[in-house]
């Protein structure tokens, strides 16, 4: 078989190390998408990677699932992973250690600044009618990034939700995560066509209670809550927001509580099982 050069465009190289891949890494996975499948012998002389260090350089890709490999060949054979899932799979890890990162820095650092400063000042903004709280949740479904929690035990809230959500998906958003109530509304829902559809695309867990709804999206960025106000003769949907940061932080760390304690009642056939919401 004949070997070829592969020269690297600059721009690859840097944008490829800004998401933590080193130069022979670079160089094996671009080799192998120019190439085809190659054995180790032959990578390492193709991508210009040592030898001696090419079957480590490989198994750091394998976990990035950057490549995969032949294991009936002999020798074995390398692929390189179509760049569609290959990216994917590494803005899953971006995010996942962007919000490790910052939840350590915020537990850290708020509370020296708390020492010295005065609270942050939290204002909280108030709408109520089902209607108006529904329209409100739906615009900030669709601000989503990277990932959505909703929890609720609201049918037609679910029902206004979900077109959104599919959409979502559809563009690659595969973090969407949903947290029932046990119980009555679980049966009723599991039997129901809106359960069929939404487990296609969501990760679903029950928890003993709900209260009222809550939407979070982007691992806190913007947050969303909306509750029943009983009063004697009727009841009242209202829902609350805020425009500072704060607000989001505290409501995705509440639906993280409530759903690290949750049990899966179903897991989209589209994601892996997730230990934390803090997913990508």
């Amino acid at each position: 078989m004949r070997m070829i050069s592969v020269d690297i465009p600059k721009n690859i190289k840097s944008n490829l190390k800004d998401l933590g891949f080193t130069d022979y890494e670079t160089s094996i996975y671009i080799t192998l998408l120019i190439t085809g499948p190659l054995n180790a012998k032959e990578l390492s002389k193709a991508s210009k990677v040592p030898y001696s260090r090419i079957y480590q350089v490989i198994q750091e890709l394998n976990n990035k699932e950057f490549i995969t490999k032949d294991k009936d060949s002999r020798p074995t054979l390398f692929y390189g992973a179509p760049p569609l899932d290959a990216l994917k799979s590494a803005r899953k890890r971006y995010y996942k250690e962007f919000d490790r990162k910052t939840k350590f820095l915020f537990d850290e650092l708020n509370p020296m600044y708390l020492m010295k400063n005065a609270p942050q000042r939290l204002e909280i903004y108030q709408i109520e009618g089902k209607k108006y709280c529904i329209n409100k949740m739906q615009k900030l479904t669709r601000r989503a990034k990277n990932d959505v929690l909703l929890a609720t035990s609201n049918t037609d809230i679910l029902k206004s939700i979900y077109p959104i959500l599919k959409e979502l998906r559809l563009k690659g958003i595969s973090n969407i995560h949903l947290l029932i109530q046990s119980g009555q509304f679980e049966k009723n829902f599991r039997k129901s066509e809106l359960f069929d559809s939404i487990k296609k695309i969501a990760q679903i867990k029950k928890t003993e209670k709900v209260f009222g709804t809550l939407i979070v999206i982007d691992g806190g960025l913007d947050a969303f809550m909306i509750y029943e106000k009983s009063l004697v003769d009727e009841c009242i949907i209202s829902g609350i927001f805020s425009e500072a940061p704060l607000l989001g932080i505290i409501l995705f760390q509440y639906f993280q509580y409530l759903y690290d304690g949750a049990k899966i009642i179903h897991s989209s056939k589209t994601k892996k099982n997730v230990a934390r919401v803090n997913i990508v």
